[in-house]
Order: C-alpha cells, then structure tokens, then sequence
C-alpha cells in the first residue's frame, strides 16, 4: 500500500468498458452476440459502451469481417495495449468476488485514491473531483461493505483485497497515459 492511482474516469465512465476490453483480449475481437453472450451484458449498455470505447480510440469496427451487418468488435493498437491490463484487473476482481461492486463508476477511483495513510472523506473529495458528495459517500460505503475499504471514525484505507487490486490498477493508469487523447 501506499502508491496514489489516478484511474481514468473515461476507462471507467461506462461500467462495461474494462470487461468489453478484457474479454476484446481474451478472444482477439469479439462480434456483439457474443460479447453480450460472454459478459451478459444488456445490449443498450453494450451499444453505449461500445461506441464510447470506439470514441475513445480503444475499439474498432471491422466491417469487412463476415456479414456485413454483424461487425467484428476489434482492439485498436491503443486498446491492445490497455486490454492485457484491464483483462489482469477484471481477472482480479472476479476472483476476489468483488466485479460487481469493483466495476462500478466511482469504485476503482476511491479504492486509487485511498494511499498507504488514512483517507478522509474531504481528502478523497479533493482527489475525486468532480464526484459529488453523495456518490461518495454512497460508493464509500459500497466499498466499506464489500470490505474493500475499512473505516475508523474519520477515515478510510485499503484491505487486505483492495491491495492486490493496486498493481493492476497502476498497469491499467500507466497503459491508459499512453492513450492518444480523442477529442
């Protein structure tokens, strides 16, 4: 413990986007029946993520793949480089039981922002920006029952699981700074 990880809200926006890119990496490219298949993911929040990630630069369509009308969903070269990392995080989530609570907008933001010392609630606040008062302190306490935080009185740190979710987190942080930024 100890290392601060700045996650990136647009990784996390969309709650599908780090199992969309593990599961891209795991099969090399996935059409969208079987992403939904794999992942059981409703199609809306698949469609949303899905164009997100496109607009993101991370996926790519390629619709030259088969029917014309059933597009291949392909990792781009930026996307390859942030999938085997997200795929090590989701792996790690679900392993720890914690994929859905972990994979929420705000859970891998608090969980980077709470360092080796004792976090409090303005602290986290701060480093948060622009997470309002409210999805703090719901996710907070998300995370508290979910034991991925603990609590004393007037702060939060890290359990024993939220640590083995901090090098994934810094491979995931490192891999989207080498992102291209789409504007």
């Amino acid at each position: 413990m100890g290392k601060l990880v700045t996650v990136p809200l647009r990784l996390v926006h969309h709650r599908w986007g780090i199992p969309i890119l593990a599961e891209l990496h795991r099969q090399g490219g996935a059409r969208f029946a079987a992403l939904r298949g794999h992942l059981g993911v409703s199609r809306d929040a698949l469609t949303s993520t899905l164009a997100h990630l496109i607009e993101l630069g991370l996926v790519s369509r390629n619709t030259g793949h088969g029917h014309p009308l059933r597009p291949e969903y392909l990792p781009t070269p930026a996307g390859r480089s942030l999938a085997a990392p997200c795929d090590a995080l989701h792996t790690q989530l679900v392993d720890l039981g914690l994929e859905r609570v972990g994979l929420r907008k705000w859970s891998l933001p608090i969980v980077g922002a709470v360092s080796g010392a004792r976090d409090t609630f303005s602290s986290l606040r701060g480093a948060l920006d622009p997470i309002t008062p409210r999805a703090l302190s719901k996710s907070l306490t998300d995370l508290v029952d979910a034991a991925l935080l603990e609590r004393d009185e007037r702060s939060y740190a890290l359990t024993d699981s939220s640590d083995r979710l901090i090098e994934p987190l810094l491979q995931v942080s490192a891999a989207f700074t080498r992102v291209p930024s789409q504007h």
